[in-house]
């Protein structure tokens, strides 16, 4: 594979320093977010780790996708090809993020209820 050479002038350098320096702050943004627990209930009822609702980017495809729940097995339907693990009353039940399946407040388990 070969790509082309990339066009570096004022702009560019420019807008890349941009974008560099917008990334760096909204991932510090999310990292004292992440400390912080800036928005804990909220985190609580989606039912979402830290990490997920802070710091994951939750991007998928544009298709329509079924998905059955890891824990009941009840067909879920979303938006996207970004689904979750579980539904979110089994999220709840056992305490586990939705979306990745970790403990909902990162507590070291050996196994889930």
């Amino acid at each position: 594979m070969k790509q082309g050479k990339s066009k570096i002038d004022t702009y560019s350098v420019q807008s890349a320093t941009d974008m560099a320096s917008r990334i760096g702050n909204d991932s510090l943004k999310s990292a004292i977010n992440w400390l912080n627990d800036t928005k804990k209930k909220e985190r609580l009822e989606k039912c979402e780790c830290k990490t997920c609702f802070y710091i994951r980017g939750k991007m998928g495809g544009q298709a329509i996708t079924d998905r059955p729940c890891g824990i009941c097995e009840e067909e879920q339907t979303y938006g996207s090809t970004c689904t979750d693990m579980m539904c979110l009353p089994c999220g709840k039940k056992n305490e586990l993020c939705v979306h990745c399946g970790a403990d909902i407040r990162l507590r070291p388990r050996r196994t889930y209820k």
